[in-house]
């Protein structure tokens, strides 16, 4: 399966999250609802709207959805994969990855994984840019764009 499939399928899954009456269309107090669960900006949910709701009904439909979602460039449907990361990732919702999330994050992969005190601090020193103790949006995602690499 290609990235770009991927993204989709996400992005299909994320219509049937967001619809919660499962009456098969997006309202406008279900979309602001999810989307401020998920920490997304107004200006985000505006364009959410704009993009998707072509008609302009207030309303999202199914088939409106998914013939937006080919007009969507690769690089937006990433960025909406890597928030859903990040919405997962932060358990307190605050916005930012603690030290304690990250060692969540990777004692929960199912890998078996541990990471050791020191491999956590050097992790938090390689991607907190700012030095404040915490990866904001856009440290976490220099962190999965390594991963891609």
């Amino acid at each position: 399966m290609t990235t770009t499939a991927a993204s989709d399928d996400g992005l299909i899954q994320m219509f049937y999250e967001i619809d919660k009456d499962k009456s098969g269309s997006i309202e406008i107090e279900e979309l602001r609802q999810y989307l401020r669960e998920k920490q997304y900006e107004e200006y985000f949910i505006t364009r959410f709207l704009h993009v998707f709701d072509t008609n302009r009904d207030g309303v999202i439909g199914f088939d409106e959805y998914t013939k937006s979602l080919k007009k969507i460039p690769h690089e937006q449907k990433l960025y909406t994969k890597w928030h859903e990361i990040l919405s997962k990732v932060d358990k307190d919702k605050n916005g930012y990855i603690t030290l304690d999330e990250i060692y969540a994050m990777v004692t929960d992969s199912g890998k078996n994984e541990k990471m050791s005190v020191k491999e956590l601090q050097a992790f938090m020193r390689e991607y907190d840019r700012d030095g404040d103790g915490k990866l904001n949006y856009h440290e976490f995602l220099d962190y999965l764009l390594s991963m891609n690499e």
